[in-house]
Parts: structure tokens; C-alpha cells; sequence
């Protein structure tokens, strides 16, 4: 999941299981992702006699992070006061195809007037 925690975050954005950034952050808590850090988390970065209150603190920023990374590519639409996050069709096409985000933000940045060189 860490490999992929974009894609995974973008795909549970589209089916509106994750609507809000607290949302967000209890959907990672239901991951095997989650779990692994607790039992190893110098594998992750963090000091073996880290506190759960950084684990979770180390968590919410990497969601945050990933959430912001899709919103700036036109994937999601975030309204920040009220913390709502909604899919876009960019990133319901990203979700249905399988798409990895990488791949996505290339997709993303082709112009209408793109030659066949810059497609392929």
C-alpha cells in the first residue's frame, strides 16, 4: 500500500467512501498499512520507541500529502474550510482504468495541441 497509497486513496475517494480528511484518515487506520507501522515503525522512518500519538500525527501527513498531490492535478476537488472531498472525472477514469497516479499527472499535463512525439 505504501507504494500505492495514491491510487488506493483516489479509488476509495471515487466510490465517496472517503468524503472528508478525517474520513480519510480512518480509512487508513482500516489498512494493513496501518499495521505495519505500528509493529515496524523504524521500517517507516520513525524511532522504535515512537509514541502512537506520532504514528498518528506521521499517518495524517502522508494523507494530507497525497489528498493535496491529487487535488493539484485536477484529480479530486478539496473544499478546505469544510474539509469535503469530491472525485473528479479525471480521477474516476484513473480509479476505473487502473491508472497509476505517476501515469495520471502525464495524462494530465498533455495539451490539446500535442504532436503524436509528445502523446508517445
Amino acid at each position: 500500500l505504501a507504494l500505492t497509497i495514491t491510487e488506493h486513496l483516489n479509488a476509495e475517494i471515487v466510490l465517496q467512501t472517503v468524503n472528508t480528511m478525517e474520513a480519510a484518515n480512518s480509512w487508513l487506520r482500516t489498512t494493513f498499512y496501518y499495521q505495519r507501522v505500528f509493529k515496524n515503525p523504524r521500517h517507516y522512518g520513525l524511532t522504535p520507541t515512537v509514541q502512537m500519538s506520532m504514528i498518528d500525527d506521521f499517518l495524517r501527513s502522508m494523507v494530507l500529502h497525497n489528498v493535496r498531490e491529487l487535488e493539484d492535478c485536477g484529480i479530486i476537488s478539496v473544499d478546505w474550510p469544510l474539509s469535503r472531498i469530491q472525485p473528479l472525472l479525471p480521477g474516476s477514469i484513473m480509479s476505473r482504468l487502473y491508472i497509476r497516479f505517476k501515469t495520471m499527472k502525464h495524462v494530465m499535463a498533455i495539451t490539446s495541441q500535442a504532436d503524436e512525439r509528445e502523446l508517445l
